[in-house]
């Protein structure tokens, strides 16, 4: 079903076709707010993690993640092979969220 869901250092969108986007943004993602960990505990110190200038994104085949099946062959893969992108603007964010949101639908034996 598509929908936003809060993360504890971001948050996730499921996309009409199938994926799932996600933009992480708190302590040990690539991003600004990499190396706050051990600084503030991000569950009670939250103020540190509300913000960032960039994030780290990623793309997963929406029904294999939710029944437990995680592999990387379901992540959306980047042409450098990686399957997360890090300290990405909010701009290249916009686009990365509207090229997921343009690939062709996923079907699932569900």
């Amino acid at each position: 079903m598509a929908g936003f869901s809060q993360t504890p250092f971001g948050f996730h969108i499921n996309l009409e076709n199938g994926w799932t986007v996600s933009v992480q943004f708190g302590s040990g993602n690539y991003c600004r707010n990499r190396d706050l960990s051990g600084k503030v505990n991000p569950f009670t110190d939250t103020s540190d993690f509300n913000s960032c200038d960039n994030a780290e994104i990623a793309a997963w085949i929406t029904e294999e993640r939710k029944h437990g099946i995680n592999s990387c062959d379901d992540w959306y893969q980047f042409d450098d092979g990686n399957n997360v992108r890090g300290w990405q603007s909010p701009s290249q964010v916009l686009e990365f969220i509207n090229l997921i949101a343009k690939l062709e639908g996923v079907t699932t034996n569900v």
